[in-house]
């Protein structure tokens, strides 16, 4: 149609966006996979149940279709580590970042 009328097509700026972040983000994929993993797991009702008793935060899940949803993503992991308990063998095992540093 743009064609017939010889207009041409102006792509949405923010589908723009997220496909240059995404792009950024792809030397990265790795570790936002793992973080995305382990926010999955303490996103279970037990693993909640154990955060809810030291801080009303709540883990994010990344949306893939929303660049911003990994910066939120990590930032939460990074707020949540405060609360973790690294001596806590169980949550150890699911925080390999814990356990590393």
């Amino acid at each position: 149609m743009s064609k017939d009328l010889q207009i041409p097509i102006i792509g949405c700026a923010s589908h723009r966006l997220n496909l240059a972040a995404n792009r950024i983000m792809g030397d990265y994929e790795d570790v936002l996979f793992k973080v995305n993993e382990d926010m999955n797991k303490l996103s279970t009702s037990k693993r909640s149940g154990q955060l809810k008793k030291k801080t009303e935060l709540r883990p994010v899940i990344r949306n893939t279709t929303r660049w911003s949803s990994n910066f939120h993503m990590v930032q939460r992991y990074f707020d949540l580590l405060e609360f973790l308990d690294a001596s806590d063998h169980e949550i150890a095992m699911i925080l390999p970042l814990i356990r590393k540093t």
